[in-house]
């Protein structure tokens, strides 16, 4: 299954929509008419969560089934993301942030929370500003990191590849220690934690 998601938060939004597109790719115009009946929207919701799940069937025979969402919520709402495949993109929010793929590219911009995003095969592209306390963790197997962060962020820096690059950009880090696959050093008063991590690909970190 895809997924292209785009989920971006409000300050003056009260509740939460959300708008999916379903779509089957096949061989034929109405054996993928027939078949969309199988590709499902699924939505629950309790006093303090909505939960937003995709279904489709377990063989899909060859055929690719997608859905394009676009969400918009309270800024402030903690969000967590999980797809097989496809794009992500997220902005605005204030709070917690977790995104899971298999094979994606992420995309964040104007985060300002604690961040968890994972994909195996792809990229993560992101902006965030650290909560005081806060952390950033980022990891790719195959793919690239491009982080950016305040000038004045505070927390403890680590970025490791295992094939690859770690460019700094911007950033001052104070006892930093540089190897040809790992950086780390202090950002700040080193208040909050980044970890960046990737297989195989190249990593950058950047002041703004």
């Amino acid at each position: 299954m895809g997924l292209l998601g785009e989920l971006s938060g409000s300050p003056a939004a009260e509740t939460i929509s959300v708008d999916g597109v379903r779509r089957v790719e096949s061989h034929s115009v109405s054996d993928a008419e027939k078949r969309l009946e199988g590709l499902t929207v699924e939505i629950d919701s309790t006093e303090t969560s909505v939960e937003v799940r995709t279904e489709q069937p377990a063989d899909t025979e060859g055929r690719d089934y997608l859905v394009n969402y676009t969400v918009s919520l309270p800024e402030v709402f903690d969000v967590a993301i999980v797809t097989a495949n496809g794009t992500v993109t997220v902005r605005s929010l204030k709070n917690g942030v977790v995104v899971s793929c298999a094979n994606a590219e992420v995309v964040g911009t104007d985060i300002e929370g604690t961040t968890l995003m994972t994909v195996a095969n792809g990229s993560i592209d992101t902006e965030v500003t650290l909560p005081p306390g806060g952390g950033v963790t980022l990891g790719v197997a195959n793919g690239d990191i491009h982080l950016k962060i305040p000038q004045s962020t505070s927390a403890e820096f680590a970025a490791t590849v295992a094939n690859g690059s770690v460019q700094i950009r911007n950033l001052t880090l104070s006892n930093m220690v540089t190897t040809p696959t790992k950086v780390t050093g202090t950002l700040g008063d080193g208040a909050g934690s980044i970890t960046l991590d990737v297989a195989n690909g190249d990593i950058i970190a950047e002041g703004i």
